[in-house]
């Protein structure tokens, strides 16, 4: 699964003005890696524009317009600056940050000193029966669903960051209210036109004939 949030266009088009580097070699180096972070700050900023869609404490959505307010500076910087030590804080920020989030609209905190289980973030669920599941609340962040059946499953606040969706059942599927999911994830997966996605998402063409 790959997503580029629109920075590859911006490399391009912004950032180094229009060249590519089939106009010129010498610069593809600078630009793959202010690619890859580019990326990385636009992907942070869709995921803090999905958080302030949802009833947030004050106190978080200030942080979370903050963050956004900064990774943005970053996506107008020079490329230089884009490949630097500003980068990392921002992800080691926004980490801590969407984690806070969730569990505030998940309206659950985690165990100390546990490690995932397989229900729970970065957990193994690939081909596993959940056809009928309520997975309301879930913490499935970085979770492997591959080839799952959540036919007909609930994911009313579930954290799906991360989670890779490949060939998961979403037939009848309620996402719609699920939190992080991305275009790429709903195009990784088989759905049909019952299920149901968050309204900023599109519904995979492939899907109508599943």
């Amino acid at each position: 699964m790959f997503e580029c949030f629109g920075a590859g266009q911006q490399i391009t088009q912004h950032i180094f003005g229009g060249v590519t580097r089939r106009d010129n070699p010498a610069k593809a180096s600078a630009m793959f890696g202010a690619f890859e972070s580019l990326r990385l700050i636009q992907e942070i900023r869709y995921y803090l524009r999905v958080l302030v869609e949802h009833p947030l404490p004050r106190t978080l959505l200030e942080q979370v317009t903050a963050l956004d307010a900064t990774a943005e500076s970053l996506a107008e910087a020079s490329a230089d600056t884009m490949a630097s030590e500003p980068v990392e804080s921002l992800r080691t920020q926004a980490g801590l940050l969407l984690g806070r989030a969730s569990q505030h609209l998940r309206g659950r905190a985690p165990t100390p000193g546990t490690t995932p289980s397989r229900m729970g973030a970065h957990g193994d669920l690939a081909g596993a029966d959940l056809h009928g599941a309520t997975l309301d609340h879930g913490d499935l962040r970085g979770a492997v669903l591959i080839g799952a059946d959540l036919r007909q499953a609930t994911l009313h606040l579930t954290d799906l960051l991360g989670a890779d969706l490949r060939h998961t059942r979403l037939h009848g599927a309620d996402v719609r209210n699920a939190l992080f999911v991305t275009q790429t994830q709903l195009n990784a997966a088989q759905g049909d036109a019952i299920t149901t996605i968050p309204p900023h998402l599109r519904r995979p063409h492939h899907w109508e004939g599943d």
